[in-house]
């Protein structure tokens, strides 16, 4: 500073640049700590250390204990910090430009009284120190700073361009964020401490938003943690990710940018096509921050927009000169539309709107330094956004959706937030969090309320016409409200740092989905409909005729509960442990079921209340005694973490008895055709059978056993550290879907499965549709039972080559990772069916773990971030990330219902040894049964497992390429320290290179599933599978089995760019 003597002394600031380590502190800040020493290296008491955050001057005065040891929590993150240490008859010493990053605590010892020479000042910044070895480093974290988050590729403006630098973390084509092989589900991820995630489970990525829940351009700094073993670490079995926000400096400073990406900028892919899934998608926003007062109280506000304009989807009737022709004429449409206005229903126009979407994000933030010991932050955000869904199909089975069918999506997610950092003492320091947050999913109609009516033109097999509120969308919405609080208090005592605290979290749940509530017609032809003369109805009301009684309404909460000691215990060891008790309640059951209860003896409203965790956790470091610094690290613990809520939910939803349904094949006997939706007919009904869902009555949150061990150590050439990393993960309670509806098998197949068709008197199995669930019960469809599971684990390693580089120059980082993870329900849907459906098995209710969905087998991944100011003071940069992964893994299953669970595309195929193993039905070639056998052959995935049934997600797709650039260069701006910044963030660069590189191959939706052959009995005489080939026989009668195509948009979703290259530039002011 530049107002005091600075006395430096350069062989104890050398040694001062090894000694500085982190830590984990909370969410939302830094800290620092060290010991103070005379020149004899004894401790010095009783020294003043003056800690001066220089952009904003937030001050922090502590003195050092009996031992010389200081420490000072929740600091600012960034920095640069100016650290200064006095006392009485000792000479000064200084340190400046320290860096401090988020969520560590950074070691940084002094030197006092040297009887030495005045030394020029001795600039140590967070760059310049090897911050990867840590005294108080046990886990495994990657530490992501605003130099990265400026300098690397982000196309998609997104946390998920930041959190797959973690070699542990991998980020799925719908954004979906896995670390060690993990359901994405399972992360928490907090911005400035508050819980930021999807609160229900219905979002892709895992966050409250259509995109993102918060500008990027917001976030300082991001910290990803798969092992952190502080007993704050909460509500996860995979990643804890943390980011904290911008906040005001001394200096009013801020930026106006607009990102800008045409579809002429995007690659035409191995098809060799235009990219139709936007024309163009454009981000337009600003930041500004500074002082209100100064060194006191500070501002800083953000708004962005970011819009996505796309075509109309190329769809149309006959004449209408688009590319997929339903074949309807115009004469039959206006015919169509005349009737449905006669009998008063809404309908609109048959030209397919814009499937645009808009998403806006605010944010304000406010920083209060009360004095030296006590500073609060206030925070509010707001992500809105609004995706119009428009639907249709070409063909001769095709439909067309006039525009009374469509609707619009609409995301509304606001917070609040408060933090405090206090020091009520040198020895004691608490930070405190409260936070609100409510998060609102609904449909915007385009028009009234109506019941959903279908006429189709030719008879059911030919084209149609949609008119009125789409059926799913006629009750259906979500609000959420959130509550979270967080306290920790800090206790210094010596070689000790003990915390303990408490934290909270409830989320009120109000979910309606009551599909049909307004009604549904089907017409088979025009005729019918000018007739009224319907051939399907169907309407679904709330049993109590309140419309609350159909909706999933209940709350959450989790009182955490927590302490732990971190014991210096000498200068190479240090010691981590604790204790966490969580205790989750639900103080609301679902609706009783007396009948299903006396049916399969187990109550339908168990709920996971009162169902704690105690989660005791051990970690170290240990500091070699080397010339080169050298490290090793570790820990054991048990992790709770949170289920999506949408699957407790699901017992609130289906319990059989909170909605009746009504349907009629005619108006004889369902009444006249309605376009009232709150007076439809409600004709006399056999209430249909019933769908319950429900959690076993000892049912707990998820939870594992988490350890990991590494070594670090830097190596003589150019800075560089070498490090080996590896995680075991182990299920103590993982998810378990069964469907307690099967009924008992009536035969067993030649390789035990379980077979539920029904049999013919002759002993062969009857293999249509209607002859599945033989013996279920028949007041049931599915009861679908979530249980617990130890079965499951995890293991990845990680060996990894690194330089950190410094603030104007050049960091990379290289890693190779090899994993196995294993579940026994992926648990990849909101719907409790189809999380049990979609898991492809042997025995559909069977406690065995396969292969993961979201493992990644083998995957080299790295970044490069390099900076110079060639002239002036306006930087030139230039990043790039690589990731180079096997395939996304898939299953090998029958083409058809295999076991008579009513399920198709879920069996796990048998694999015959060659021929005489299995028997074809009379009409497959011998040619066609030998290519099947060579096919086999050729197959690693299913050579391997011949004369066994081939495991879930045993084959792998072929591997992923990928390659991101960032170019950037600051140019002079308008006034005195104004900069403008161009920047190119370049997507899939190999794919620019060559069309056939940078491609993402996939089977379709997930799980990825590929069809061998269809099942079509069992030879009563043999005992032998009959197997069906016709299926997979080309037009010259070979063996042609399902292949793979390329990710060119994620489900419904064409908007989003994958298996191409794409060019996206943004232009900033910055001042």
């Amino acid at each position: 500073m530049s107002n005091k003597i600075r006395v430096k002394v350069l062989p104890f600031a050398i040694a001062a640049l090894l000694a500085c380590s982190s830590a984990h502190a909370q969410n939302t800040s830094s800290a620092v700590t060290g010991q103070v020493v005379d020149a004899q290296g004894k401790p010095v008491a009783g020294a003043t250390v003056t800690i001066v955050n220089v952009p904003s001057g937030t001050t922090r005065v502590v003195t050092t204990d009996a031992k010389g040891n200081y420490n000072a929590q929740g600091l600012r993150v960034g920095g640069p910090f100016d650290i200064t240490v006095k006392k009485d008859g000792m000479e000064t010493s200084e340190k400046d430009g320290i860096y401090l990053k988020l969520a560590e605590t950074s070691t940084l010892d002094f030197s006092i009284g040297v009887q030495a020479k005045e030394l020029g000042a001795v600039t140590v910044t967070a760059a310049a120190m090897n911050t990867l070895f840590q005294p108080e480093s046990r886990g495994l974290t990657t530490n992501v700073t605003q130099r990265e988050i400026d300098t690397l590729p982000a196309t998609g403006r997104s946390l998920q361009d930041y959190v797959r630098l973690d070699p542990m973390v991998n980020v799925n084509a719908s954004g979906g964020i896995s670390a060690l092989g993990q359901n994405s589900r399972y992360n928490n991820i907090n911005i400035d401490a508050v819980p930021t995630n999807d609160p229900f489970g219905l979002e892709a990525g895992g966050m409250p938003s259509l995109g993102q829940p918060i500008s990027i351009d917001t976030i300082s700094e991001i910290n990803v943690s798969t092992n952190n073993y502080d007993v704050t670490n909460a509500r996860n079995v995979g990643a804890q990710i943390n980011a904290v926000t911008k906040s005001g400096t001394n200096q009013f400073h801020g930026d106006v940018y607009y990102v800008y990406l045409p579809k002429q900028w995007v690659g035409n892919g191995a098809s060799d096509t235009p990219f139709t899934g936007f024309t163009k998608n454009t981000t337009a926003g600003f930041t500004l921050g500074g002082p209100i007062i100064k060194d006191k109280l500070f501002f800083f506000v953000a708004y962005e927009d970011q819009k996505s304009t796309a075509p109309a989807p190329d769809i149309g009737i006959i004449g209408s000169g688009k590319g997929s022709i339903v074949p309807i004429t115009q004469a039959q449409l206006d015919q169509i539309t005349q009737i449905a206005q006669g009998y008063g229903f809404a309908t609109g126009s048959s030209q397919l709107g814009a499937p645009n979407t808009d998403e806006k994000r605010y944010l304000a933030k406010f920083d209060w330094n009360i004095n030296n010991n006590h500073r609060i932050e206030f925070r509010y955000d707001r992500t809105k956004s609004n995706l119009a869904v428009i639907s249709g199909r070409g063909g001769s089975g095709g439909y067309v959706n006039l525009a009374s069918a469509n609707y619009s999506q609409l995301r509304d997610f606001k917070n609040y937030v408060i933090n405090t950092y206090d020091d009520w003492s040198d020895t004691f320091s608490s930070e405190t969090s409260v936070s609100y947050g409510s998060y609102l999913r609904a449909p915007l109609l385009n028009g009234p309320l109506s019941p959903q009516v279908q006429v189709y033109v030719n008879g059911t097999s030919g084209p149609s016409v949609y008119m009125g509120t789409n059926y799913s969308y006629q009750a259906n919405s979500l609000d959420t409200k959130t509550w979270t609080g967080f306290w920790a208090g800090t206790l210094f005592l010596n070689d000790h740092t003990v915390k303990f605290g408490v934290d909270f979290l409830r989320n009120n749940y109000n979910n309606l989905f009551l599909q049909y509530y307004a009604g549904g017609y089907q017409f088979t032809s025009i005729a019918n409909f000018q007739a009224g003369n319907y051939s399907s109805y169907q309407l679904r009301q709330p049993s109590s005729g309140n419309l609350a009684d159909a909706s999933a309404i209940w709350s959450y909460d989790n009182w955490g509960f927590f302490a732990q000691d971190v014991w210096q215990i000498n200068d190479a060891l240090n010691l981590q442990y604790g204790l966490r008790w969580d205790v989750p309640r639900v103080p609301t059951a679902p609706a009783y079921n007396a009948f299903f209860t006396q049916t399969f003896g187990l109550r339908n409203n168990s709920t996971i209340n009162g169902h704690s965790v105690l989660e005791p956790r051990l970690s170290f470091n240990y500091t070699f005694d080397t010339a080169r610094p050298t490290q090793l690290r570790g820990g054991i613990g048990l992790f709770m973490g949170a289920t999506p809520a949408v699957w407790q939910s699901n017992p609130f939803t289906n319990n059989g008895i909170n909605v009746t349904t009504y349907t009629a094949y005619n108006p004889a006997t369902g009444g006249p055709l309605s376009s009232n939706p709150y007076n439809q007919p409600k004709p006399a009904t056999n209430q249909p059978k019933q769908t319950v869902d429900l959690l076993s009555s000892n049912f707990q949150q998820p939870t594992v056993l988490k350890t990991s061990l590494a070594l670090d150590h830097e190596l003589p050439w150019w800075g560089m550290v070498a490090s080996a990393e590896i995680s075991y993960v182990k299920d103590q309670d993982a998810i378990y879907y069964q469907n307690l509806n099967l009924g008992a098998p009536t035969t067993m197949g030649p390789d035990g499965r379980p077979i539920f068709y029904k049999l013919n008197g002759n002993g062969t199995i009857c293999t249509t549709s209607s002859c599945s669930l033989a013996n279920a019960n028949p007041k049931f469809s599915s009861v679908m039972y979530l249980d617990n599971t130890t079965q499951g684990s995890a293991t990845y390693t990680t060996l990894r080559l690194q330089h950190p580089g410094d603030g104007d120059g050049f960091g990379w980082s290289l890693a190779w990772t090899h994993g196995r993870a294993s579940s026994v329900s992926p648990g990849s849907s909101s719907v409790a069916y189809s999380n049990w459906r979609y898991s492809p098995s042997v025995n559909p209710n069977g406690d065995v773990a396969y292969n993961t969905n979201f493992n990644v087998r083998n995957r080299l991944g790295g970044y490069l971030a390099w900076s110079h100011k060639f002239y002036r003071d306006y930087r030139t940069s230039f990043g790039a990330y690589l990731n180079v992964a096997s395939g996304t893994p898939y299953s090998w299953v029958y083409g058809n219902d295999a076991n008579g669970d009513a399920v198709y595309y879920n069996d796990l195929v048998y694999v015959p040894t060659g021929p005489g193993d299995v028997e074809f039905t009379s009409n497959t070639s011998a040619q066609l049964q030998q290519q099947f056998f060579n096919y086999i052959k050729s197959q690693p995935g299913l050579s391997k497992y011949a004369g066994h049934d081939v495991p879930r997600n045993g084959s792998s797709l072929p591997w992923t390429h990928q390659l991101d650039l960032r170019i950037s260069q600051e140019i002079p701006g308008l006034f005195d320290g104004n900069k403008g910044e161009v920047v190119l963030d370049v997507y899939n660069f190999l794919n620019m290179l060559d069309k056939n590189w940078g491609q993402l191959p996939a089977l379709g939706y997930d799980p990825q599933t590929r069809n061998l052959a269809n099942f079509a009995g069992i030879d009563p005489a043999t005992g032998k599978y009959i197997y069906d080939l016709s299926r997979y026989a080309d037009a010259n009668g070979n063996y042609a089995p399902q292949t793979f195509g390329l990710l060119d948009g994620v489900g419904s979703n064409t908007s989003k760019v994958l298996s191409r290259w794409s060019v996206q530039m943004t232009v900033r002011y910055k001042f």
